[in-house]
């Protein structure tokens, strides 16, 4: 599948390079399509193995809170998605991240479920034991499909992840 997509052993070699909007965009299409899988996205980056984000996984792993890890993914995001951002807010005793993006057309749902799941993974992996009632707002939620049973997913245009302000 992924000669298709004719990319370099260069660029799948090196964990940093970028892979170009478009491509990546199909890329993700067609592995949900094949997969039959409609949360492909969330999925895969929801088990990651964060070291697979180079330098920017290891800072995430190596940080003492999930304050500071998503400090570390707020700079990251904008090298890894040309014109994405991350905003972290607390209200009302609930951290509210949200993913915001330049993306256009239908394709662009993929990389919100992706950057849903790559969220809700670094919250997940974090050094605490609280559990933190982790919502993930994403467009492929369905009320019938939750990938893990401590999540609860609502169906959303936007990428947001929400959990206990305590888990920071």
């Amino acid at each position: 599948m992924l000669s298709d997509f004719k990319l370099s052993s260069r660029i799948l070699a090196n964990a940093e390079a970028l892979i170009e909007t478009g491509i990546y965009l199909d890329l993700l299409d067609r592995c949900t399509r094949v997969t039959g899988d409609k949360l492909f996205c969330l999925q895969t980056s929801l088990n990651q193995d964060l070291r697979q984000l180079g330098l920017l996984g290891q800072t995430i792993l190596k940080a003492p809170t999930v304050r500071e890890a998503l400090e570390c993914a707020q700079i990251g995001i904008q090298y890894i998605q040309d014109g994405g951002a991350l905003n972290v807010s607390v209200q009302r005793e609930r951290c509210i991240v949200r993913y915001q993006h330049k993306l256009d057309g239908p394709l662009s749902r993929y990389d919100v479920d992706l950057t849903v799941g790559l969220l809700a993974n670094i919250i997940k992996s974090a050094k605490t034991s609280v559990q933190g009632n982790l919502k993930l707002y994403f467009p492929s939620a369905s009320a019938a499909i939750t990938p893990v049973e401590t999540v609860r997913c609502i169906g959303s245009n936007d990428g947001r992840v929400e959990f206990d302000k305590q888990v920071l």
